[in-house]
């Protein structure tokens, strides 16, 4: 009985052993399967227009390749990127703007914003308009628009918040390098008509001011009831004192 049970013990330990071999083998020819998919050669920053030497073809463990891979670089080159891709980052259908057609990177920022009514529109750059040159490419802003307006006959200067959180889509006179400093040229913006009608009215006859966004802004912050001269005094401490003719 004894030699009978170690024999049994035996042949289950080889069993045993020759399943644990055969599933490490497995694992490792698992992990040896590569597919060939496009994959980013170098840094390219989103709403970029691919070219092919920001691309090449690499093999990868078939685990690691997601559903949506480019394998086609025919598939890349010239698309819009709608983000960042680093170097050795496998290119997916996600990562490119699908909209045909376009003329230009502003159409591919605008469709990968996801909003049919959005529209791009052009401020000037200026010291006000770019924070003394520090908005960038990405950023997201506040309109401050200083006007003169009529109030009960009387023409009275306001100032008030009129939109929040503007995505700044462009900056200066068309830099390749999203971080240089701008020079010349527009701030774009993406707004909504209504929105672009309020802007053009003030930059005709008024001011505008930007305000730039830190990350993860508070929104409500910036929605307030606008400052005009009696609110400004009464504000800072002054009562304005009526004036009655002859004295």
């Amino acid at each position: 009985m004894r030699r009978g049970g170690f024999g049994v013990w035996f042949l289950l330990a080889v069993l045993f052993g020759l399943a644990a071999a055969f599933l490490v083998v497995s694992a490792i020819s698992a992990a040896s399967r590569t597919e060939r998919v496009v994959v980013a050669a170098r840094e390219v920053a989103a709403f970029r227009q691919l070219t092919a030497d920001d691309l090449r073809l690499e093999d990868v463990p078939r685990a690691a390749v997601p559903k949506d891979a480019v394998r086609d670089l025919n598939q890349a080159v010239g698309k819009w990127t709608r983000g960042l891709l680093l170097p050795g980052e496998v290119l997916r259908q996600g990562h490119l703007a699908q909209e045909s057609g376009f003329r230009g990177v502003l159409g591919a920022k605008l469709a990968s914003m996801g909003d049919p009514g959005i529209r791009a529109m052009a401020l000037p750059l200026g010291n006000e308009t770019s924070v003394g040159g520090e908005v960038r490419e990405g950023d997201r802003v506040d309109l401050l628009a200083v006007v003169n307006v009529s109030a009960g006959g009387q023409q009275v200067l306001l100032s008030k918040v009129i939109a929040t959180a503007v995505p700044v889509l462009k900056v200066g006179g068309g830099s390749s390098d999203p971080m240089a400093p701008p020079s010349s040229g527009a701030l774009v913006v993406a707004v909504r008509p209504d929105l672009a009608e309020d802007i053009a009215y003030v930059l005709g006859s008024g001011k505008l001011y930007v305000l730039l966004n830190p990350y993860q802004a508070d929104e409500s912050a910036a929605k307030t009831s606008g400052v005009v001269p009696e609110l400004f005094l009464r504000k800072h401490g002054y009562e304005l004192v009526p004036v009655h003719p002859g004295r």
